[in-house]
């Protein structure tokens, strides 16, 4: 596949889901870096509504960067059959473990909000979530879980 100088980017959804990222900070902030990132490596960075492979030849693309992958996603299975290079930011459920994935540190801050809560007088902090089925939500759920049971362990010590 020649080089077209174009990376996609995509937020996964299951059921061709539509929901408005530009409305989240998170997704604003991570679109505007990669747009730098890809602009400075001669890239031009491009987010169709889903970034469908054509039926024949390759994909015009370079690469997809696949933001939260969830799933259930159809378009994932199309693109990794084109060869596509591709950048997960959250794992793929249904991922290689060869996969590249940039992750940030869920787990991590999920605790951090707990503790938070709990240092400001909450008295039962918890996560309320519909289940979207992809990574940043299972994270935080199995983060919050093993900060319950850190929680009645340290109870039950003293």
């Amino acid at each position: 596949m020649g080089r077209m100088g174009l990376v996609a980017t995509m937020v996964s959804a299951p059921g061709g889901a539509s929901i408005s990222f530009t409305e989240i900070d998170y997704y604003v902030a991570l679109m505007n870096a990669a747009t730098r990132t890809a602009v400075a490596r001669g890239f031009s960075l491009v987010s169709p509504r889903r970034p469908r492979a054509p039926r024949r030849g390759p994909a015009p693309l370079d690469g997809v960067i696949v933001i939260d992958p969830t799933v259930g996603d159809e378009t994932l299975p199309v693109l990794r059959s084109r060869g596509l290079a591709m950048v997960f930011v959250g794992r793929d459920p249904h991922g290689d473990p060869a996969d590249i994935v940039v992750q940030n540190d869920r787990r991590a801050a999920t605790h951090d909000v707990l503790e938070h809560l709990v240092d400001t007088g909450s008295q039962r902090p918890a996560i309320l979530t519909l289940r979207t089925f992809e990574s940043f939500t299972e994270e935080c759920l199995l983060a919050a879980a093993v900060w319950g049971d850190e929680r009645a362990s340290r109870r039950s010590r003293t």
